[in-house]
């Protein structure tokens, strides 16, 4: 079997589709973080290394997690994209915020904090809802 048919079949196998809640919210007076209102998901499918992020505030834009590795004391990175202009890219891609696991009373959760918002904003990391997906686009990711 030829190297695209292996990966075409890959993207055919049945794959999890994780949803994460992200929500506003707050830190209690122990620290817990309380949940005020849901603004969104995340999404991540299995085998993946990015979270597609939708809003309720913003229905047609999408937003990436990425894990960030030059940054200290960020643990993701939030970005959107456009297509490229340039020859040999697929996307151009803007920061827009950064996410930071929390410790304490915190663990389990992910302070989102865009750049142009000033509210809390948390992502749980216990998803709220697991799905096995076959629809698959081309680069291997799952469509919302």
């Amino acid at each position: 079997m030829d190297t695209v048919t292996q990966e075409k079949n890959q993207f055919d196998e049945p794959r999890k589709l994780f949803i994460f809640d992200i929500f506003m919210g707050a830190p209690n007076e122990n620290g817990v973080i309380q949940k005020t209102r849901s603004v969104g998901i995340a999404l991540h499918a299995e085998g993946q290394n990015t979270y597609k992020v939708q809003l309720k505030t913003f229905l047609n834009s999408e937003f990436f997690l990425i894990r960030e590795k030059k940054k200290p004391g960020v643990d993701y990175a939030i970005l959107t994209r456009e297509p490229a202009r340039n020859q040999g890219k697929k996307y151009f891609w803007h920061t827009v915020g950064e996410g930071k696991f929390l410790t304490g009373a915190g663990t389990g959760f992910m302070s989102l904090q865009w750049d142009l918002f000033a509210h809390n904003v948390y992502l749980d990391l216990h998803p709220k809802e697991v799905r096995e997906v076959t629809d698959h686009r081309d680069d291997g990711s799952v469509p919302a």
